[in-house]
This record gives structure tokens, sequence and C-alpha cells, in this order.
């Protein structure tokens, strides 16, 4: 019910930095679950704005992984500045990467936003990063 969903909805909110060039790819650390968690959304308000390109483009992914070093294993969601798919980024403006997830993620793993380039890149602006989830 609706007291039930109101005590296991958690939402993080993280400020993540511009990049350093139009190439740079980059992973964000937004959280560790400390017990089994469902992501709901993801949504980005960037403070700048990033052209449609769709030769050169950067993609935000949502994606976890084990707490050791290495690469993310499991992509959740994603989506990328071209034309077909976030067509840019608009200043001030929220962008959503996903929503109406029931996306689990178990205890003991790292959860970050994953920035990838293609082409040239696309230098992305500062992000303030919100993620909703849910207690398992």
């Amino acid at each position: 019910d609706d007291v039930d969903y109101a005590f296991r909805t958690r939402v993080v909110r993280v400020k993540l930095p511009i990049d350093a060039a139009a190439a740079t790819q980059t992973e964000h650390l937004l959280a560790i679950s400390e017990v089994p968690i469902i992501i709901n959304s993801i949504k980005i308000l960037p403070q700048g704005a990033a052209a449609a390109d769709n030769t050169d483009y950067a993609t935000i992914a949502l994606q976890t992984g084990n707490l050791a070093a290495g690469s993310l294993a499991t992509a959740i969601v994603s989506k990328d500045t071209r034309a077909a798919s976030l067509n840019g980024l608009a200043a001030n403006t929220v962008a959503v990467i996903g929503s109406g997830l029931t996306a689990a993620v178990a205890a003991d793993q790292r959860i970050s936003l994953n920035v990838t380039k293609a082409g040239a890149g696309k230098q992305l602006p500062v992000l303030l990063v919100e993620l909703i989830y849910q207690l398992a």
C-alpha cells in the first residue's frame, strides 16, 4: 500500500563534475547497496547544454558491478545524446535516463553512472543525478 511504498522508497542525489574533455570516459560511483534494492528511475539535470550529434556523442548508462576493481557487469538502462535518444541535453531541463524500472540490485554492489563516448565524443556539463529506489 501507499504507506509501505513511502517507507521503502529512497532517493539519492549526486552532483557530477563537468567532463574534462569531449573524449573523457568515466565511471561515477553513485551508491553502494548495503541491502538488496530495486531501482525505479534515474534522471539527470544538466547545468549546461550538449548539442545532439549522431557521430560524436556520449552514452550515459546506469550500471552495477561488484565492489572489486574491474568493469561494471550489469547494464540497467542507458541513453545517449544522439537525436533519436536524448536529442542532446538542454540546460536546467530534466532528462530521463530510465523510469518505471524494476531493476534488482543485490547487496554489496556498486551502482554507477558510466559515461562512454563515440566518435570525437561530447563534453557533458555538470550533472545532478537523481536515483530513486526501493528496499527489496
